[in-house]
Formats: C-alpha cells, sequence, structure tokens
C-alpha cells in the first residue's frame, strides 16, 4: 500500500477478489486456492472476478451486485 494524503493505493495486480461477512473455514479456504468453490456462499459480499479486459467497471458477480469501478489501472491478461 502506498500512503498519498489520506488515501491509500495498491500498486500490484488484482484478480478476483472476494470480500466476505463471516470467517471462511480452513477447509472452505484451501478448496478455493485450488480452483474449487464450495456450496456454501453464505455471507459473500461481493465477488469481482475482474475478467472484463476493457474499461473501468467491474461487476459483481455476488447476489449484492455491487459493482466497481476502477481508476487508473491496466488490464492484463492472464
Amino acid at each position: 500500500m502506498r500512503d498519498v494524503g489520506t488515501n491509500y493505493y495498491y500498486e500490484g495486480d488484482l484478480r478476483d477478489v472476494r470480500v466476505w461477512s463471516r470467517a471462511l473455514y480452513d477447509e472452505e479456504i484451501s478448496c478455493r486456492a485450488s480452483g474449487g468453490e464450495p456450496d456454501d456462499q453464505t455471507g459473500l459480499f461481493g465477488a469481482w472476478t475482474m475478467d472484463e479486459g476493457t474499461g473501468q467497471d467491474v461487476a459483481d458477480t455476488s447476489p449484492s451486485g455491487i459493482d466497481g469501478v476502477i481508476d487508473g489501472a491496466t488490464w492484463v491478461a492472464y
């Protein structure tokens, strides 16, 4: 993180960002880290796969549907 006044900016690559309203069990984390997706999505607040590839909009694929806007980012292919 880089401090710019009262704002903090992440310098690096992001992909498949998810925010949960609960702590995840070790098994859930391991499953996701290996490319799986457990059935239990309870507590998923937001999920942004960031696979749009162009533009500034990022879609939230969770039930919350809180789409986002990125600023100053460059898309890269994975």
